[in-house]
């Protein structure tokens, strides 16, 4: 899978950040979004040290320039795994905020079929973003009391992702690793008859 996934909107890409660089515009995004404003949140709550911790980082750019991030934390593995979609943030700057956050869904939703994630679980205490996570991949607010943290009410959200799933999204570890194997086996044999062929002819030669 490439570090960049497609966008809906031409003038929006979103990667995988792959460099110190990319996490740094991440961090700077998320900062700018949540640690200034009317209600600025402390830094111990959005520098949790998650960020690497199974987290993968979404950066949205548009026109080259990082605008928006996602977090991506898978939180167990094996069938019905788990991660959480987590400090979802656009620069209060920039318009046209709404394009941007939906190409981070669809981005987070195709990364996260490709990983075999089939549930995300959250928190979310604006309720603009819960509505928002209900229209585009019906996210469903759970019954689960809310997490109060720094007089902050966060409420739990729970979304599907199977009926995302297809089979041609997605390689299974078991068949990348069997592809590499047969590609080893494949090249050793080879190696093996041309190393016959060279001894025979070194014994012709005697």
């Amino acid at each position: 899978m490439s570090n960049r996934i497609n966008s809906s909107d031409d003038s929006i890409t979103i990667k995988v950040a792959s460099t110190i660089e990319d996490l740094i515009a991440c961090q700077r995004i998320r900062s700018a979004c949540f640690m200034s404003g009317d209600e600025p949140e402390p830094y111990s709550e959005q520098f949790d040290g998650n960020d690497f911790s199974a987290a993968t980082h979404l950066l949205a750019c548009r026109n080259g320039a990082p605008v928006g991030s996602m977090r991506i934390r898978i939180l167990n593995g094996g069938e019905g795994t788990e991660a959480t979609w987590e400090k979802l943030s656009v620069l209060p700057s920039e318009r046209g905020a709404l394009a941007i956050l939906n190409s981070i869904a669809q981005a987070a939703v195709q990364y996260s079929v490709f990983k075999g994630i089939t549930t995300i679980r959250g928190l979310v205490r604006d309720p603009r973003i819960m509505k928002f996570w209900k229209r585009t991949v019906n996210g469903v607010i759970t019954n689960e009391p809310p997490v109060v943290y720094e007089g902050r009410e966060y409420r739990h959200i729970l979304i599907d992702l199977r009926p995302y799933w297809t089979p041609c999204e997605r390689l299974t570890l078991e068949k990348i690793e069997h592809e590499i194997f047969a590609k080893h086996l494949s090249d050793r044999r080879r190696a093996l008859a041309s190393e016959r062929v060279e001894e025979r002819m070194r014994q012709r030669v005697a």
